[in-house]
């Protein structure tokens, strides 16, 4: 594999609204009244938030820009004594609402020299302003050096559009929009290096409603050329198959939501021109309560698609209703969903999932908090499809849920029925700050081949120092699933979490409905067999010192997905926090570096 190394240079800082006159300290003070101005030396402090400033001997006067300075002086952006970033400058000015303009300023970290400018003008993100430079070495990529104008979009102080461009060395360049409201985000970045485009559109927002009225939304998630996904150090941006699209308009009631709009699908990484499959869709969700003890829900949905080929239309329809009741002491608990699709080519598939259980909830309290609780339970399902609909990815997650019968390879490999009977219980003990559950089951799977013996399990852990969340079932070496996460150590400090999922080689209908799946068979999800993992670590080695990182694996041919990790320097104070990446994807060549300066990250 082709070696390479990516550094990017980053610096920005936060500047807040100056609230009200600054704050100024000194040993010495001397005031003249006609020249409204004042001269202070020793232990001079001026604090302005959210600029700190320090010097021996300075002279502060007003003028049309607000607090003009005269003197050597250092900036800060923290409080705090001694931070370990400041710049120090001769003279300048300070004008409400956080504007500063500083006089041959030098950065000093840790009072070294690091860099020099004649003039500096900072403002705050309320107002129109250029963004720092961007500066980076992207291995493969070569060197790029870029820039941005920065502007406010209403008064919410982070309401703004930010516009980038830049340019590669190699021959090429990149131009991103960046927008983001209370209620809206989106990013534009197109890019373009040796004649291979790409472009990457990440948006999604809501308009303003109330009960009754037509809410907008849109959701956009596409990467569109070859240069889009090769260029991104996001595994999951990359492994993604799809681009999706949807803009609809919905009016919801208690029960009832309904809604309308256009979708669009194709395959990640096409060309910019290639077709993409869209058209306008319909759906209607309904669902409320049965009495005390029951719920329902109902979908439909239809689309009707087109694109290079001729228009097709496809219809989805979804219903449950789930109850709990009670024999005495026993507990009975019953659910059934139904899901069924259709195409225009006269193709349709139907699934099902019904489940009944009965249970002997055992339960004691001690102490004010701490229940446990043993449960017997015996539980019997079926699972099964009939039809076969004949989809393809760019036909999935047309329905308002964003759901398919479909997958990539169609629904061919999980035709049938299946039955599961199972015998076990659980078991919990816990309160507020930690819980522990243990559930088993042992007991048969069988459809038209015959049936098999069953092992299932579930554990879940869940408290500060530690979690756990597996579950396990088993027919056969080649008829298994696994889906499990677990950490050990509290989040915030040293501790080291891992996950892996997969499914064997045979019968992707038995681990979809040992994983609790049910007719939600979203795209992706178990519809190919194979096992992968992962691991991530954070170890704190002091309150200022502290790295974390991990790594994604495909188990079945050991080979790394992708890998990432991070050395995060604070002062003692966290006036400012350096960070140091790295990480590296399967599909980009390289390892790519970069760091990062971050300015009052509290």
């Amino acid at each position: 594999m082709k070696r390479g190394v990516f550094l990017a240079v980053f610096l920005g800082a936060s500047l807040a609204r100056a609230a009200g006159p600054a704050d100024v300290h000194a040993d010495d003070v001397v005031l003249d009244p006609k020249g409204q101005s004042i001269e202070v030396s020793g232990r001079v402090r001026v604090d302005a938030p959210p600029f700190f400033l320090t010097a021996e001997h300075l002279k502060l006067f007003r003028s049309w820009r607000g607090l003009e300075l005269e003197g050597d002086a250092r900036l800060s952006f923290c409080p705090c004594s001694g931070p370990p970033l400041t710049l120090a400058f001769a003279g300048g000015a300070v004008a409400p609402p956080g504007d500063l303009f500083l006089k041959g300023p030098k950065l000093l970290l840790f009072n070294v020299p690091v860099l020099w400018l004649p003039y500096f003008w900072l403002r705050a993100p309320t107002r129109f302003g250029v963004l720092p430079p961007e500066i980076a070495y992207r291995g493969p990529d070569g060197l790029y050096l870029g820039e941005g104008v920065h502007f406010p979009v209403g008064s919410a102080p982070k309401s703004a559009l930010d516009v980038r461009g830049g340019a590669y060395f190699r021959g090429g360049f990149a131009a991103s929009a960046d927008l983001r409201t209370s209620r809206s985000f989106g990013v534009l970045r197109y890019d373009r290096l040796v004649g291979d485009d790409g472009l990457t559109l990440d948006a999604r927002g809501t308009t303003p409603t109330a009960p009754g009225t037509v809410r907008v939304g849109w959701d956009v998630d596409a990467m569109r050329g070859r240069r889009a996904v090769a260029a991104t150090t996001s595994l999951d941006a990359a492994a993604k198959r799809v681009d999706r699209a949807h803009v609809e308009m919905s009016v919801a009631s208690a029960h009832v939501v309904a809604a309308s709009g256009v979708r669009a699908v194709s395959d990640r990484g096409l060309a910019l021109v290639d077709d993409t499959t869209a058209g306008p869709w319909s759906s209607v969700h309904v669902g409320g309560a049965l009495g005390a003890r029951a719920a329902y829900d109902a979908a439909f949905d239809l689309a009707t698609l087109g694109g290079s080929q001729r228009a097709r239309t496809l219809g989805r329809t979804e219903a449950g209703v789930e109850s709990f009741g009670t024999l005495g002491p026993v507990g009975v608990e019953t659910s059934e969903r139904f899901a069924a699709g259709w195409n225009g080519d006269g193709d349709g598939a139907a699934l099902s999932r019904t489940t009944a259980a009965l249970s002997l909830p055992l339960a004691r309290l001690y102490g004010d908090s701490l229940r446990h609780l043993v449960e017997p339970r015996i539980a019997a399902s079926a699972f099964g499809m009939t039809g076969a609909l004949r989809t393809t990815t760019r036909d999935a997650g047309f329905g308002a849920s964003g759901r398919s019968l479909g997958s990539a390879t169609g629904l061919s490999d999980v035709r049938g029925m299946l039955g599961l009977a199972q015998v076990g219980g659980r078991t919990s003990l816990g309160d507020r700050q930690a819980r522990f559950e243990l559930e088993g089951y042992v007991g048969a799977a069988g459809d038209a081949r015959g049936a098999d013996p069953l092992l299932r399990g579930r554990a879940v852990l869940e408290s500060r120092p530690a979690s756990l969340s597996t579950e396990v079932a088993m027919v056969s070496a080649r008829r298994a699933a696994f889906l499990g996460r677990g950490r050990l150590g509290a989040a915030d400090r040293l501790h080291l979490s891992a996950y892996a999922a997969g499914r064997g080689p045979e019968d992707a209908l038995l681990a979809r409905a040992l994983s609790d799946a049910g007719t939600d068979v979203a795209l992706g999800y178990l519809d190919l067999p194979g096992w992968s993992g992962g691991v991530r670590t954070t170890i704190p080695f002091t309150r200022w010192l502290r790295t974390s990182g991990g790594v994604d694996v495909d188990l079945d041919d050991a080979r790394l997905l992708g890998a990432r990790a991070t050395l995060e320097l604070r002062d003692a104070c966290d006036c400012v926090a350096f960070r140091f990446n790295g990480s590296q994807r399967l599909g980009r060549p390289g390892v790519d570096l970069w760091l990062e300066i971050d300015l009052r990250p509290r």
